[in-house]
């Protein structure tokens, strides 16, 4: 596949705007952290951690500082090409670039030449690349093993321009608070770049230790600022336990953004999670046994662990949300009635994609395309049933509005309703809940 420097497209003048306005929202917070790390003077291969397919992607190019064409050209797997026409040209509008590997059943050799041909000309032109070294992607929280294609890809644009070029590659780790959902937050954290002009005189002396050591070296430095769950056997008790002691304080909610803060706070629950359950002695199966708890007693009271777990409402805001949602409440109907179709169409659609780490990507991808349709086809009908064309107008423009406001009122909903649970619990129940949470913390040493 040839690629070709283009300037700016219709893509990036209408497309790319309306896609970041829809990626935010579908998102609900997307964050960033460390962009003093980038120096755009220079190319720049992004080394990015690798959840959720597409997403990760994006993640990157929409809000990228595009000054003097400094356009990023993300490789993603060979066969999102060649299947349908539209989303080719999706694709390529974004730049993105097919990258081969064994299950693709090709010459892998002779193609990836051709692309990594490619990778050093957008490199000579001060272009920058994002590349997933680990290959493929698992909808979940852990950096596996990096492969060696970014080490020869740099090392390669280097050696073709004398290692004039200067090339920092930076290490980015996509964080999310869940990959497989919409409306969770995603937290980018760039860190300190590795310049490979430090691993100029090492690659000249022994070409496979160069990128042995820079392939570990880059590894390293997209841990240390993802999350990281390498204890497999007890993934998701980890998991559980990261979304548990969140909830569990007042400083981290799911209507927050995903900051930097809740970012070092998961790193830190996740490592001293793993240095208990590691030791496999009595204090680690007391640990496991209090989550465990925990999980029967919300279970046993109907409290959903993906809201706050700490009662931080007054009876007075209780009330006053309450009186708000009674008169919301038509303007909840309206809009839940209007949208229902296109949301459990993209859900529906979704749900059937084999691949997990596809459907978040697929779900947002769809919803771009098909609340438009539903949308235009739901006004054609108002305007053959009234005739008329101001109120098909009105009723058109109300229709994301609404859907906006019936979606943050279910949410606003059900926290409320978590408020209520918690207010009104028994105060047995209340002390038992404090107890159980003192013990998990005082297991995580977290005050």
């Amino acid at each position: 596949m040839n690629v070709t420097i283009r300037d700016w497209t219709f893509t990036h003048f209408w497309v790319r705007p309306v896609v970041k306005v829809w990626f935010d929202f579908y998102h609900k917070s997307v964050t960033y952290s460390g962009k003093e790390h980038l120096n755009w003077e220079k190319p720049i291969i992004f080394a990015a951690s690798h959840q959720s397919a597409f997403t990760d992607a994006l993640c990157l190019i929409l809000p990228a500082r595009y000054v003097n064409d400094r356009f990023i050209y993300p490789l993603v797997r060979a066969d999102a090409f060649g299947n349908n026409k539209f989303i080719d040209w999706v694709l390529t509008s974004f730049h993105m670039m097919p990258v081969y590997r064994p299950k693709d059943k090709v010459d892998i050799k002779k193609r990836n030449q051709s692309v990594f041909k490619d990778c050093h000309y957008i490199l000579s032109k001060n272009r920058n690349l994002l590349i997933h070294p680990e290959g493929n992607c698992f909808p979940i929280k852990k950096v596996r093993r990096f492969k060696k294609g970014l080490a020869r890809i740099a090392f390669g644009a280097e050696t073709v321009n004398d290692f004039d070029l200067d090339i920092l590659i930076v290490p980015v780790g996509i964080n999310y608070r869940k990959s497989t959902e919409a409306r969770g937050g995603i937290h980018v954290r760039y860190g300190e770049p590795v310049s490979l002009a430090d691993y100029e005189e090492s690659y000249r002396q022994h070409e496979a230790a160069a990128f042995a050591e820079l392939t570990s070296e880059v590894e390293q430095r997209v841990k240390e600022i993802t999350v990281d769950i390498q204890l497999d056997g007890r993934y998701d008790l980890i998991e559980d336990t990261i979304r548990l002691t969140k909830n569990m304080t007042h400083n981290f909610t799911s209507h927050q953004k995903y900051s930097l803060d809740e970012l070092k706070f998961e790193k830190e629950i996740v490592s001293k999670l793993e240095a208990v359950l590691k030791r496999g002695d009595e204090t680690s199966e007391q640990l496991v046994q209090t989550i465990e708890q925990i999980r029967e007693f919300l279970e046993e009271k109907k409290l959903d662990s993906s809201c706050s777990l700490a009662a931080i409402f007054s009876s007075l805001k209780l009330l006053v949300g309450g009186l708000g949602f009674v008169v919301m409440l038509p303007f909840f109907l309206y809009g839940w009635v209007n949208n229902i179709i296109p949301w459990n169409l993209i859900h529906k659609m979704a749900d059937r994609i084999d691949d997990t780490q596809f459907i978040n990507s697929a779900r947002m991808a769809m919803g771009l395309l098909a609340f438009p349709v539903i949308y235009i086809l739901q006004s054609l009908l108002v305007q053959a049933f009234s005739g008329s064309l101001f109120w098909t107008l009105g009723y058109f423009m109300s229709l994301p509005l609404s859907g906006i406001i019936s979606l943050k009122l279910h949410e606003k909903w059900k926290e409320w309703r978590q408020q209520l649970k918690l207010k009104f619990m028994s105060v047995d129940n209340k002390n038992r809940f404090e107890e159980l949470k003192r013990r998990l913390f005082s297991s995580l040493g977290i005050s």
